[in-house]
């Protein structure tokens, strides 16, 4: 064993997983995330000619001169309807060969009549576009949290005519994906609906440094597919006859347009597109009514056979996006870039991480040979950041010249954290301050194992002892984003706040203190001192921890501005299992621990992690459960197996002590576990109609929670009374996230 602790190559292999393993799960995280976005912008910036715009795309664009240039002649924005009704009119006399409007009419110019006609100018632009035949309005769908002014506004169905004439049908819709379900739209007029070749959403959701690269081709709301503008467009330009969506492209009969895990394309952003201002195209449009054809500032030939997207980009009128090109693009560019994409057939193609995962930890381990092994340190800095060097030209390269996107910003990170490893390696075991090393953290012990050698007068030595105990897993949720509105000087001052309190309560229930991983505490009850009754200590500990985050809350609010809402709205979750734990000093003969090992203890683990999921706070396993049931209020949760376990497992919600727990709480538990009982036997109308009932309750209890275990069960119930489960079922349910 001590051969291979001292092996270099051992240590080559170990560096080289570390470095590569823990940066690629960290690739999607929020810090990661936006290097990688700023990389992408860094690539789209400086790349050359390849997939320039499809030449038949231009621009109608309101911008600030249009806006007044036009006030004296029509009035402030917006515009009369019929003098949008004479550009139609313009461009398809002119020969366009469709009209896409990133502009929604959603309301008439003027109330219509009692009959419910619109007025003259509303009816002027209606005309135009069933003249026409080649205009595509504008639809808008969103998400929105419900309140009473606006819960009638959601969920509504859609016009019989948007259903009827541009719903797309999806030959498979079994790998759709979004990132949120919708609720809410806003339509443009029934009558440009029904005389529109087209109609598309215009919605666009920033990715989350607030930068706009991505569009959902297709919008689902409720059972129905709608298209984005660009793809209602496109359907009809390609004469398309059948979508299909997998888990990577959106097909257009046999054209493969890829898309991300979300769904989404990425689009490859342009900007240098033909554009007019839109006043110039009135002022040449008044010409010509006039009888004067000459020295037009857009004269008809220009507008011929082209795709003519109109849109906005003056400031005051909200369509300014940050994009990859530019921090004030109009929004229109989004859509005419998508086009053009699709048009020239040239898509942004991603490298998978796990296949850049591969290539990086082979060619990590090529550099820590050389690392350990060369004499010259010149030569092996020379090897190791001229290897990372030419990795990130050849991204930008390839990028450049085949739009082949591979993923910049993990590996780079996992090579200099390689290199700081392979770094201190060499410091720590090769170099020469041995000794100080040793002097420095050789002693450092725990305190609970000075406290059990004081005791026994025994010196620590490795070993542990096994037998049944309960593990004790506690974490903030979403603290990442503590760390993001907190300085660091604050984060330390509200975290030692926070684990002091929480702290003091642990140990007052004589639970042990393993360790603090950040935000996390990890504790055990039933060692070093032997207790009966852990199980029931560590679930008093649960509920004395969430009492006094509640109590800190209100102090914290109390504080004024020195606090922000994150802060103010703090939770944590708590995760228990019981069962065989070896607990014990652990690690090396001169430097050790007492800590605890099993798989009981990452079962807890898998609980504390698992309990968002179910947007509860403690979650508890049956072991737990089954040793104190008669002290506290349980709520029979799931039967699961966890990410990395096999057997299923029974927990539950732990709501309050015996005696001492609310009424509503105790008729949610009643309500909820009848739901439970009829889900099991499959008799889910019966199901449903519980669960529908404890779910008033669960809103009461926490109403700051994304999701709640009623509204879990609510979505199951209803997929298993479309796809019914295979008759031999188990109920049990596997999570596939932690």
């Amino acid at each position: 064993m001590k051969r291979l602790f001292k092996s270099k190559t051992l240590f080559v292999f170990i560096f080289a997983l570390l470095s590569t393993g823990i940066l690629y799960s960290l690739k999607h995280t929020s810090l990661v995330g936006r290097l990688e976005l700023a990389l992408l912008d860094s690539r789209a910036k400086s790349s050359g000619t390849f997939n320039q715009i499809h030449q038949d795309i231009v621009l109608i664009l309101v911008d600030d001169a249009s806006i007044k240039a036009m006030e004296d002649l029509v009035g402030r924005w917006p515009w009369p309807r019929s003098l949008w009704g004479d550009l139609v009119d313009y461009l398809t006399e002119a020969g366009a060969s469709a009209i896409l409007f990133d502009i929604l009419f959603s309301e008439p110019e003027q109330a219509r009549n009692s009959e419910g006609e619109l007025s003259a100018s509303d009816l002027r632009l209606v005309e135009s576009t069933a003249a026409s035949g080649l205009v595509y309005h504008s639809y808008q769908f969103s998400k929105d949290s419900e309140d009473e002014l606006n819960k009638s506004l959601l969920n509504r169905d859609l016009p019989e005519v948007l259903k009827n004439k541009f719903e797309n049908k999806i030959e498979d819709q079994s790998a759709f994906t979004s990132s949120f379900k919708l609720n809410q739209f806003i339509a443009p007029l029934d009558e440009l609906m029904e005389y529109s070749l087209g109609l598309g959403d215009v919605a666009f959701k920033s990715d989350l440094d607030g930068i706009y690269r991505r569009v959902h081709p297709l919008r689902k709301y409720g059972d129905h597919f709608i298209p984005s503008l660009p793809v209602s467009f496109l359907v009809n330009h390609l004469n398309t006859k059948s979508i299909k969506l997998d888990d990577t492209y959106l097909y257009l009969d046999q054209l493969k347009i890829p898309l991300d895990e979300k769904g989404n394309y990425l689009i490859d952003m342009k900007k240098n597109y033909k554009s007019f201002s839109a006043s110039g195209v009135f002022a040449s449009i008044q010409k010509i009514q006039n009888g004067e054809i000459e020295n037009l500032l857009v004269p008809p030939e220009d507008l011929e056979n082209k795709i003519v997207i109109i849109g906005v980009s003056a400031v005051g009128l909200e369509d300014i996006k940050a994009t990859s090109v530019g921090l004030k693009s109009p929004g229109s560019y989004l859509h005419a870039s998508f086009i053009s994409n699709v048009l020239n057939q040239r898509f942004i193609n991603r490298v998978s991480h796990s296949h850049a995962a591969f290539v990086l930890l082979i060619t990590i381990l090529i550099l820590n040979f050389l690392l350990m092994n060369l004499s010259s340190i010149f030569i092996k800095n020379t090897f190791y950041w001229g290897s990372s060097a030419l990795f990130t030209f050849l991204s930008f390269y390839f990028y450049d010249k085949s739009r082949l996107l591979i993923p910049l910003a993990w590996p780079l990170l996992a090579v200099v954290t390689n290199y700081l490893m392979v770094l201190s390696y060499k410091i720590f075991i090769e170099g020469k301050d041995k000794r100080f090393l040793k002097q420095a953290f050789g002693n450092y012990i725990s305190p609970e194992l000075i406290e059990i050698m004081h005791e026994s007068g025994e010196a620590p030595k490795l070993g542990g002892e096994a037998g049944v105990k309960t593990a004790f897993f506690t974490d903030i949720q979403s603290f990442s984003t503590f760390s993001e509105q907190l300085s660091a000087s604050v984060l330390v001052e509200l975290l030692n706040e926070y684990l002091t309190e929480m702290t003091d309560i642990l140990l007052a229930n004589k639970g042990t203190l393993d360790k603090y991983e950040g935000d996390a505490i990890i504790a055990f009850y039933g060692a070093p001192m032997k207790l009966e009754n852990h199980a029931e200590l560590a679930c008093k500990t649960t509920i004395q921890m969430q009492e006094k985050l509640l109590e800190l809350r209100k102090y914290w609010v109390s504080q004024g501005d020195k606090w922000p809402l994150i802060v103010h709205n703090m939770r944590m979750r708590i995760g228990l299992n019981s069962g065989d734990i070896v607990t014990g000093n652990m690690g090396s003969k001169n430097r050790m621990n007492y800590t605890m090992i099993g798989d009981a203890v990452n079962l807890a683990a898998r609980l504390e992690e698992s309990a968002k999921q179910y947007g509860i706070f403690n979650h508890v396993s049956q072991m737990t459960q089954s040793l104190c049931a008669d002290k506290f209020v349980f709520r029979e949760l799931d039967t699961i197996k966890v990410v990395g376990k096999s057997q299923p497992v029974t927990t539950y919600d732990l709501m309050g002590e015996t005696g001492n727990t609310e009424d509503y709480l105790l008729e949610l538990k009643d309500k909820f576990e009848k739901g439970l009982e009829y889900y099991k036997n499959q008799d889910w109308k019966s199901a449903l109609s519980f669960f529908q009932q404890s779910l008033e309750l669960e809103i009461k209890r926490y109403d700051d929670t994304k999701t709640n275990p009623s509204e879990i069960y609510i979505d199951r119930v209803k997929n298993f009374m479309l796809y019914p489960p295979p008759r031999d079922w188990d109920g049990v349910y596997t999570l596939t996230k932690k």
